[in-house]
């Protein structure tokens, strides 16, 4: 009888043991368990942290659900098993700055994987802040980023690992932006460092902004010019429909342009900027100096509108077919606060054409140029449009001189325009000599033009001969 309420009470010792089972997984120091799995937040006292919203793990995967954590404790989330997913459904914060070395999620063992998964970049999304870290990966550990918005903030690492020389690997997957930053002024702050590797997914194209890169031998995420960048965005590659100096221009490196032509040596005026906005619609060169094999720009069909304002003296030299092709409607214009004089743009283009207005759907764009002196030379022409005869072309206050340097026929100075059309011009110094070399405007028998200037409602019409000698 003795023995068998003996074994009946190790029976029932064990029974105890195998439902409070533990994990090692950790939420403002309370470990997860089997009592308190299904609601992780009422296992939590008030000194430890204060939690809203929902936090539950079963079967390896601990779920956020709207959730905030302002955790008292070290780690907001504190990971020591290998398999872990950490399920993040709607917006969740993690909060963990309330001691020295805090992290909001910190994998704190070796040789382990972590998943941090939602469903989408626009419908997950987890803010992370620590005081020395949001996120952390550790020495020969995978941490995997899949479906999710992920934003990590702390004085001084956005997302790190060890040291950067211990195989962390941050893997990027599915539909998946990240935003690390660092906050503190601390000399060895990272946005991303101590990261072995970054993999980004096979299906996207995913971009550090700005050119940026993972320098392995800094162990942290670098700028287009090689410094530590304090700020980082791993963001999906939406492009523009624009390629400047064989760039093709995007959200993610659109307000580097200037900076990464500088560095492989195209652009090489030093003091010079050259600036994109954010949709790809509107350029501007100071000063710039261009010279390279690739077009210096490209604007096309899935790119809108294009201006590009002109400032200073500019020099485009370019051993592609076109120094500019631009697609739509197009504006190339100096400053409204200056004399064209002082506004200057020279090209050369070793090949076909300087300037060429790309209406290939025969859609009647029309190529402004305005406020400025403008010097271009092509193989085949200084400035055209499509062989369709369609596109316009609208001088507004400039000073020109179009070339074409080949001898095929078909060659001009400015051709294959369905109208030229001058404004605000001064006929007497600028529009009454044209020279042998402008072979002439329109398409072979289509050279005498016809230029209009309005003087109030009065509208006079004067025609040129283009000599094509």
């Amino acid at each position: 009888m003795k023995k068998l309420l003996l074994s009946t009470l190790f029976l029932l010792v064990g029974i105890v043991s195998v439902s409070a089972g533990s994990y090692n997984i950790w939420v403002c120091g309370q470990q997860v368990t089997d009592d308190n799995k299904s609601n992780i937040k009422g296992a939590i006292s008030s000194s430890s942290g204060t939690v809203s919203g929902s936090i539950s793990y079963s079967g390896g995967v601990l779920t956020l659900n709207g959730c905030e954590i302002d955790a008292k404790t070290k780690y907001g989330i504190e990971i020591k098993q290998s398999g872990v997913t950490i399920k993040v459904v709607g917006t969740c914060k993690i909060t963990a700055d309330d001691k020295s070395e805090g992290y909001a999620i910190r994998m704190n063992s070796e040789s382990q994987t972590l998943t941090i998964q939602g469903t989408s970049s626009s419908a997950s999304k987890l803010y992370l802040i620590g005081k020395q870290g949001g996120l952390h990966c550790h020495k020969q550990c995978d941490l995997t980023i899949k479906d999710i918005y992920l934003n990590s903030q702390a004085e001084k690492f956005g997302i790190d690992g060890a040291n950067g020389t211990s195989s962390e690997k941050l893997i990027l997957v599915g539909d998946v932006d990240v935003y690390a930053k660092c906050t503190g002024s601390d000399s060895g702050r990272r946005g991303i460092g101590d990261i072995a590797s970054i993999t980004f997914p096979s299906t996207h194209n995913y971009y550090i902004p700005g050119f940026g890169s993972l320098d392995t031998s800094k162990h942290c995420v670098v700028d287009v010019d090689g410094n530590i960048a304090y700020t980082v965005e791993i963001l999906k590659e939406v492009k523009k429909g624009l390629n400047i100096g064989g760039y093709e221009i995007s959200n993610c490196n659109y307000d580097k342009i200037g900076a990464k032509l500088k560095k492989v040596g195209t652009l090489t005026s030093a003091a010079s900027s050259l600036t994109c906005s954010s949709n790809g619609q509107s350029i501007t060169l100071n000063g710039v100096t261009y010279n390279g094999s690739s077009r210096f720009i490209g604007s096309y069909d899935d790119n809108g509108d294009i201006t590009i304002t002109v400032k200073g003296t500019n020099t485009i030299t370019c051993s592609n077919d076109y120094a500019f092709l631009l697609c739509k409607n197009s504006t190339i214009e100096g400053t409204s606060d200056a004399s064209y004089t002082a506004n200057i743009l020279n090209i050369t283009s070793n090949s076909w054409y300087g300037l060429y207005c790309n209406d290939h759907a025969g859609s009647g764009y029309t190529m402004t140029l305005k406020n400025m002196t403008v010097s271009t030379t092509g193989l085949k022409g200084g400035i055209s449009g499509e062989t369709n005869n369609k596109a316009n072309l609208v001088i507004n206050k400039c000073k020109i001189t179009a070339k074409a340097t080949g001898s095929e026929t078909g060659n001009g100075a400015i051709i294959n325009f369905n109208g030229v059309t001058l404004t605000d011009a001064d006929y007497s110094t600028y529009y009454s000599c044209y020279r042998k070399s402008l072979k002439g405007v329109g398409s072979g028998g289509k050279l005498h033009p016809r230029f209009k200037r309005k003087y109030g409602k009065r509208l006079i019409k004067k025609f040129f001969k283009f000599y094509t000698g």
